[in-house]
């Protein structure tokens, strides 16, 4: 995962995490960067239930599965994919980042972090 990380941080110079979580919240795997007392654990068990409730609501209103979920705060932009049926990559960058460019990545490394999830089994 660290090689798929260094490439998305070549082209989202602002990107300062990446993390694969399974729905439950567990961590699979992480690369972090610029901030040293970030716990990924911690965000990805608060922010998953953000990410069952978007779920729940798009499919009672009948629009399927949600792809991605995006939260931009003052300080930073947080972009979850989902990565196969049980997995998401979420994405931690600066608020600076070009939000579309952020996504077209995330969705660009998808490939990679299945690869990766092939490993891990």
């Amino acid at each position: 995962m660290n090689r798929v990380f260094a490439a998305l941080r070549q082209r989202v110079p602002g990107a300062q995490a990446l993390i694969l979580v399974r729905a439950d919240g567990t961590v699979v795997d992480q690369c972090v960067i610029d901030r040293p007392s970030f716990q990924t654990e911690g965000l990805a068990q608060e922010y998953l239930p953000l990410l069952h409730i978007a779920r729940r609501a798009s499919e009672d209103m009948g629009a399927g599965d949600v792809a991605e979920h995006i939260v931009v705060t003052d300080s930073l932009i947080l972009a979850a994919c989902r990565v196969g049926l049980k997995h998401f990559s979420i994405i931690v960058a600066s608020s600076g980042e070009h939000l579309g460019r952020l996504r077209f990545e995330l969705k660009r490394i998808g490939g990679d972090l299945r690869d990766v999830l092939r490993r891990e089994r």
